[in-house]
């Protein structure tokens, strides 16, 4: 699938859902949804593209440190069209690269959802894999568009009631 200005995206269905990952990028974001999650009868196209920051200006919460890139999850209907405000009726999982300068800190990284509404950011339950030598964050969320992003929170080893820096 295609929009009007040429960007292509992986096809998720009712039946199958779908899976995006750039084919020739093993480091690059992957979007995996479950069967179920998009209504029958409906076809939708996801991508995920990046942008390298480290500073982001949200509004209401200003210069929210960041670390790595953000990615930006975003779709289309059957006509092209973007979605906007999209539930989704299941879950999908997004996994992102760790951020290499926090490898010796994994307890203290999660991903961050960034809402056009800054009062609705949030962290996301995430979790840390290997995939092909690399690791690897994974979160799940049902929001379509969206941007997350691996961010410093307050956790440590002994006090794992992780709160937002920012706040």
């Amino acid at each position: 699938m295609s929009d009007d200005v040429g960007d292509e995206y992986d096809v998720a269905t009712p039946e199958q859902g779908g899976t995006y990952q750039t084919s020739d990028c093993d480091t690059c974001p992957t979007i995996t949804i479950p069967a179920g999650a998009i209504p029958n009868f409906t076809v939708i196209g996801v991508r995920a593209t990046t942008q390298d920051t480290t500073v982001w200006d949200t509004g209401a919460i200003n210069h929210l440190a960041i670390s790595g890139e953000r990615t930006r999850v975003t779709a289309i209907n059957q006509s092209g069209e973007p979605l906007t405000n999209y539930t989704l009726n299941r879950p999908m999982q997004v996994c992102v690269p760790f951020p290499p300068e926090f490898r010796s800190r994994l307890y203290t990284v999660a991903l961050f959802e960034f809402a056009t509404d800054p009062s609705d950011n949030s962290m996301l339950a995430s979790n840390v894999y290997t995939r092909d030598g690399e690791l690897t964050m994974c979160a799940v969320t049902d929001r379509l568009p969206t941007t997350i992003a691996p961010r410093k929170t307050r956790c440590t080893r002994t006090n794992h009631n992780c709160t937002d820096y920012a706040r």
